[in-house]
């Protein structure tokens, strides 16, 4: 008996979708920011953690600083996995515990990466991330991220 010819190809159809199943998806390199006329110029990886984390709330030269997170895609679990280490579940307790020992509050949240670009550009001492292909003349680049 023959394979009915429509259903010959399905076997290689099956092995390519599993192979792209298995490649990971492209990341985004990310970049910290701040207005373009901000004093900040550059910032380690721990400076910048230190300020998401509300550990601190000032730039290393004692200006105050505005951390600024997006939730419109998912750049916000890839920089707390590349700052610190910790997941979107493991960040979430952080902060739940931190509120309730009244020890500091959770960074401003906005929709999404333009938004959060609009405002870091508008806002002296703010301090955000982007997707580096988002970045335009507005912002500067303090950190970048992979």
């Amino acid at each position: 008996m023959t394979t009915p010819l429509l259903f010959a190809p399905v076997p290689a159809l099956v092995l390519l979708l599993a192979l792209l199943a298995a490649i990971p998806p492209a990341k985004a390199e990310l970049v910290v920011v701040v207005p373009v006329t901000s004093k900040v110029d550059t910032l380690t990886s721990a400076q910048v953690r230190d300020i998401f984390l509300g550990r601190t709330s000032a730039f290393p030269g004692g200006e105050p600083a505005l951390p600024i997170e997006h939730m419109g895609d998912n750049s916000r679990d890839e920089f707390h996995r590349l700052l610190s280490g910790r997941t979107a579940v493991e960040l979430k307790a952080y902060w739940a515990k931190m509120v309730f020992a009244g020890q500091g509050v959770p960074p401003k949240s906005v929709a999404s990466s333009s938004e959060a670009l609009r405002i870091i550009a508008q806002t002296p001492n703010a301090i955000g991330y982007i997707n580096k292909t988002k970045l335009d003349a507005s912002v500067k680049v303090v950190l970048k991220l992979q």
